[in-house]
């Protein structure tokens, strides 16, 4: 598996909801494990709803059970990118 790979979850017989029928986007590999983001499952409320400078209806996805307290942004800004 490499970035960029997705991993689309079978229906979970074993009640685990965070993974179930979750399409999953892998964005890094190292040693320690995988870093990847379930794309698939939005939730009620966006971006603006959390941070209040923001102007823009960016939709939020739940992630999954690890790093419940970070924020993570997948864009198509590419290293071309300058701030200047």
């Amino acid at each position: 598996m490499k970035s960029g790979d997705l991993l689309i979850a079978e229906p979970s017989i074993f009640g685990d909801l965070n993974f179930h029928r979750s399409v999953v986007i892998l964005v890094d590999h190292k040693i320690e494990g995988y870093l990847g983001f379930i794309i698939n499952k939005v939730l009620p409320y966006t971006l603006k709803d959390i941070i209040s400078e923001i102007k823009v209806d960016l939709p939020l996805f739940s992630g999954g059970p690890v790093e419940e307290d970070s924020l993570f942004f997948i864009h198509n800004v590419g290293a071309s990118y300058s701030r200047e």
